[in-house]
């Protein structure tokens, strides 16, 4: 299934070369899929055509799955843990996290990527212009609430 994706995005590559949403899209693809280096060079060059695609935060759960992402991320966290200079499944780890929601994660896996490019690689710069660590999701509610007439 993820292969099949990656044909499509492939396709719409070939038509509008000059949108990184796309690039974006077969990466997590490609993430599914398991094929890293083709997602890290796709976010890698999605982010140097325009940072701003960091600004927004994509649901890898409903794209990839719960099982996949799992799977995906337990994959790339074994590889960068043990591989202490590894950068690019650091990277891709701190990508999957913040774009799944762990962004506790994310800040601890971005700085350990930081460190581990020696602060030079620009996406992981970018990133930490971009992403915001400090934003608390919003509180659940059950439906809307109601108060009486005297608790005004």
């Amino acid at each position: 299934q993820y292969d099949k994706a990656i044909v499509a995005y492939n396709q719409a590559v070939d038509v509008a070369s000059n949108n990184p949403l796309i690039l974006v899209a077969r990466a997590t693809a490609e993430l599914g899929g398991q094929y890293y280096a083709p997602a890290d060079a796709d976010i890698h060059l999605a982010v140097a055509e325009d940072p701003a695609v960091l600004m927004g935060q994509y649901d890898l759960e409903k794209h990839l799955g719960a099982a996949r992402l799992k799977i995906t991320l337990n994959d790339l966290k074994n590889i960068a843990q043990n591989s202490p200079d590894d950068t690019m499944h650091a990277f891709l780890l701190t990508y999957a996290y913040y774009n799944s929601h762990h962004v506790g994660q994310a800040a601890d896996w971005l700085q350990t990527t930081d460190n581990r490019t020696h602060g030079q690689d620009p996406a992981v710069v970018q990133m930490k212009k971009y992403w915001n660590f400090n934003e608390e999701p919003a509180p659940k509610t059950s439906g809307p609430t109601t108060r009486s007439a005297g608790n005004k």
